[in-house]
């Protein structure tokens, strides 16, 4: 009984999760199409309220949900839910980056301005598909008022970079060791290259020596036979 009991557990996940992915690829092409081209109604109205709420972001996010339905297919993943909430999570890291980078350009004015007001500056300008949207602003601007423009941004780029790690299962601490030992390596086989050739050439540099040394030295007596030293030391004394 416990092993039907998990088979079918097993089998509800996995029509469970057809189902996911079966939505997430349809509703990526349908929002490619509202977003990108407006088309009807719906788009017409729905682009500019995306654009509102979440800013150029609106743009990635079908690309993004087709990504992930692949993804979950691909790998075969039954906790899709936390998937696709890091996923969400990146969006929103990207989208501070986004509005950090608005109000330093100055498309969003925040000094003097009450909190409703700047929302509503980054709701404006994400109707134009510019900026990261109001959602995203909620969140930056309590951490620029605290951490500043440079802290904040620091933080979203890590922050993708952990829930990037976390949603691929990237082993982080063994790549990094790997990446060292490699260049150790190179760097090591770079050294032992450049002493090889330092010896080469000193050998070569003590032959030249060697071969003037005898020019020098010896005194052609016959057609095969030069001088030695000591012949020629023998030779002087007579």
């Amino acid at each position: 009984m416990a092993k039907r009991g998990r088979k079918k557990k097993k089998q509800v996940n996995k029509v469970n999760q057809n189902v996911v992915v079966a939505v997430m690829i349809i509703a990526s092409i349908l929002l490619t199409i509202l977003i990108y081209t407006e088309s009807g109604t719906v788009g017409k109205a729905l682009g500019p309220f995306l654009g509102g709420i979440m800013g150029y972001i609106k743009y990635i996010l079908p690309i993004g949900v087709f990504v992930m339905a692949l993804y979950i297919a691909y790998q075969g993943e039954n906790t899709w839910s936390k998937k696709i909430l890091q996923f969400s999570m990146i969006l929103l890291c990207i989208s501070i980056i986004i509005n950090v980078v608005a109000i330093a350009n100055g498309d969003v004015t925040i000094a003097g301005r009450d909190f409703k007001n700047i929302i509503n500056q980054f709701y404006d300008l994400g109707s134009n598909g510019e900026g990261g949207g109001a959602v995203g602003a909620i969140i930056t601007m309590p951490l620029v008022n605290s951490l500043g423009k440079v802290g904040t941004m620091v933080l979203a780029v890590g922050g993708i970079i952990a829930l990037c790690v976390s949603m691929f299962g990237i082993d982080l601490v063994n790549r990094i060791s790997e990446a060292i030992e490699e260049a150790e390596e190179r760097k090591l086989k770079k050294q032992e290259a450049k002493q090889q050739e330092r010896e080469e050439i000193a050998k070569v540099k003590a032959s030249s020596r060697n071969n003037q040394e005898e020019k020098i030295i010896g005194i052609d007596v016959g057609d095969d036979h030069k001088e030695t030293a000591k012949e020629r030391r023998l030779r002087e004394k007579q």
